[in-house]
């Protein structure tokens, strides 16, 4: 089987504010950058929120793709090196069937 290579996912950035309205969907603020796993025909994506690693459904037309393959890869090496000075935990705690390439370092709250 193929390795999800996680360069090549599209990405989403969000261009308005949204509310989530059931427990499955995430709620997004303007300017946040998402790693889309499912994109489905009826306008949903199912996505990865590379700041914290939450992961949720919302509406399609909250979102613009992000086409340059130069940027997505800059997301990601920003979210990488970001995180990497936060505590060694994942987003994938208890969750199954998450690619373990998807699993995003999250960071602890200050307490």
């Amino acid at each position: 089987t193929a390795e999800w290579d996680i360069r090549n996912l599209p990405q989403v950035q969000c261009i308005r504010s949204y509310k989530a309205q059931e427990d499955d969907e995430l709620t997004l603020e303007k300017a946040d950058i998402l790693q889309a796993k499912t994109i489905t025909n009826d306008g949903w994506i199912e996505g990865i929120r590379l700041s914290d690693g939450e992961k949720g459904w919302f509406p399609k037309s909250y979102v613009e793709e992000i086409t340059s393959r130069s940027a997505r890869l800059r997301n990601l090496r920003e979210n990488n090196r970001i995180n990497l000075d936060a505590p060694s935990r994942t987003s994938c705690s208890g969750k199954r069937n998450l690619p373990r390439s998807l699993c995003w370092p999250v960071r602890s709250s200050p307490d």
